[in-house]
């Protein structure tokens, strides 16, 4: 079963890839808070044949925490 949201925070490049693969198909947003390296590869045709929006952001964190929902 792929997700429409997937919050990832442990910003590790496999952990990302993982959670890129994990997504379905049509514009759906990975949530990435944190980045452990300065470069990393990430599979890129996974993310623009699936329509897959990457965001790098920390307040997502804050505003679920908060009970809020996901923003795409």
């Amino acid at each position: 079963m792929e997700s429409d949201v997937v919050l990832e925070c442990t910003g590790t490049e496999s952990s990302i890839a993982a959670s890129i693969h994990a997504i379905r198909f049509g514009g759906t947003t990975v949530f990435v808070v944190g980045v452990e390296e300065n470069e990393m590869g990430l599979p890129l045709v996974r993310l623009s044949t699936r329509e897959v929006c990457l965001k790098f952001q920390y307040p997502v964190l804050q505003h679920m925490s908060q009970g809020g929902q996901a923003r795409r």
